[in-house]
């Protein structure tokens, strides 16, 4: 959950000029939202008829699709950033792999040497914005586990938990790197055919929108 807020709040400061209402009644307190009731929110802010349709339709006719070699390269930015996070994943696996060997009752200087590298890998990968403003809600549920996991006294269950981490992250990456290099080429065929042109070019082809 507290990826999910911090993930809000993000949100929020980057559109100071936007009113924030938070409706979660106990729930989330989100930083730069204003507390009010669900009742109360929709008493004052949805009085009238919002028609989705003209909406999309307005946005379409304005929309100004951004220039597409910009659009390829920032894909091969966020490409090669998720490529770094994979190979502190691989080290920080090795790293935790030493550490379950080196694992004693009477703690050694080697297993401690190895503990500081693990946590310094799991914060730098825990403080890359770019993995997190892009993935924050698909790691959600293993920064959950990592959380608890990381306060237990049992050196064996936080050693696995961070073998974990970086093995799932890594993943992770592998996965969202080969989904961006597939974007990238739809894009460069979009372009080659002179269709990017066109908004309708980016919806995927069996999306329809049913009638308001």
């Amino acid at each position: 959950m507290w990826t999910w807020v911090r993930w809000f709040e993000y949100q929020i400061q980057q559109r100071p000029d936007i009113t924030y209402i938070d409706a979660t009644e106990g729930g989330a307190k989100i930083f730069g939202t204003k507390i009010l009731t669900l009742r109360e929110t929709i008493d004052k802010y949805c009085l009238r008829d919002v028609s989705v349709k003209e909406i999309l339709d307005i946005t379409r006719d304005s929309y100004n699709i951004p220039p597409i070699l910009n659009l390829i390269e920032e894909m091969s930015g966020i490409a090669k950033d998720w490529s770094r996070v994979m190979m502190l994943c691989k080290e920080g696996q090795r790293l935790s792999e030493r550490l379950q060997e080196a694992i004693t009752p009477q703690i050694s200087k080697r297993a401690l040497k190895l503990w500081r590298e693990i946590g310094h890998l799991y914060q730098r990968i825990l403080g890359h914005r770019g993995l997190f403003h892009l993935g924050s809600w698909n790691l959600e549920s293993l920064l959950f586990r990592m959380e608890k996991a990381l306060q237990t006294g049992d050196a064996a269950i936080r050693v696995q938990s961070y073998r974990d981490f970086f093995a799932e992250v890594g993943e992770y990456c592998r996965y969202s790197c080969i989904d961006v290099q597939k974007a990238q080429e739809q894009v460069r065929r979009l372009k080659a055919e002179d269709s990017y042109l066109q908004p309708s070019a980016f919806l995927p082809p069996t999306l329809s929108l049913p009638p308001i």
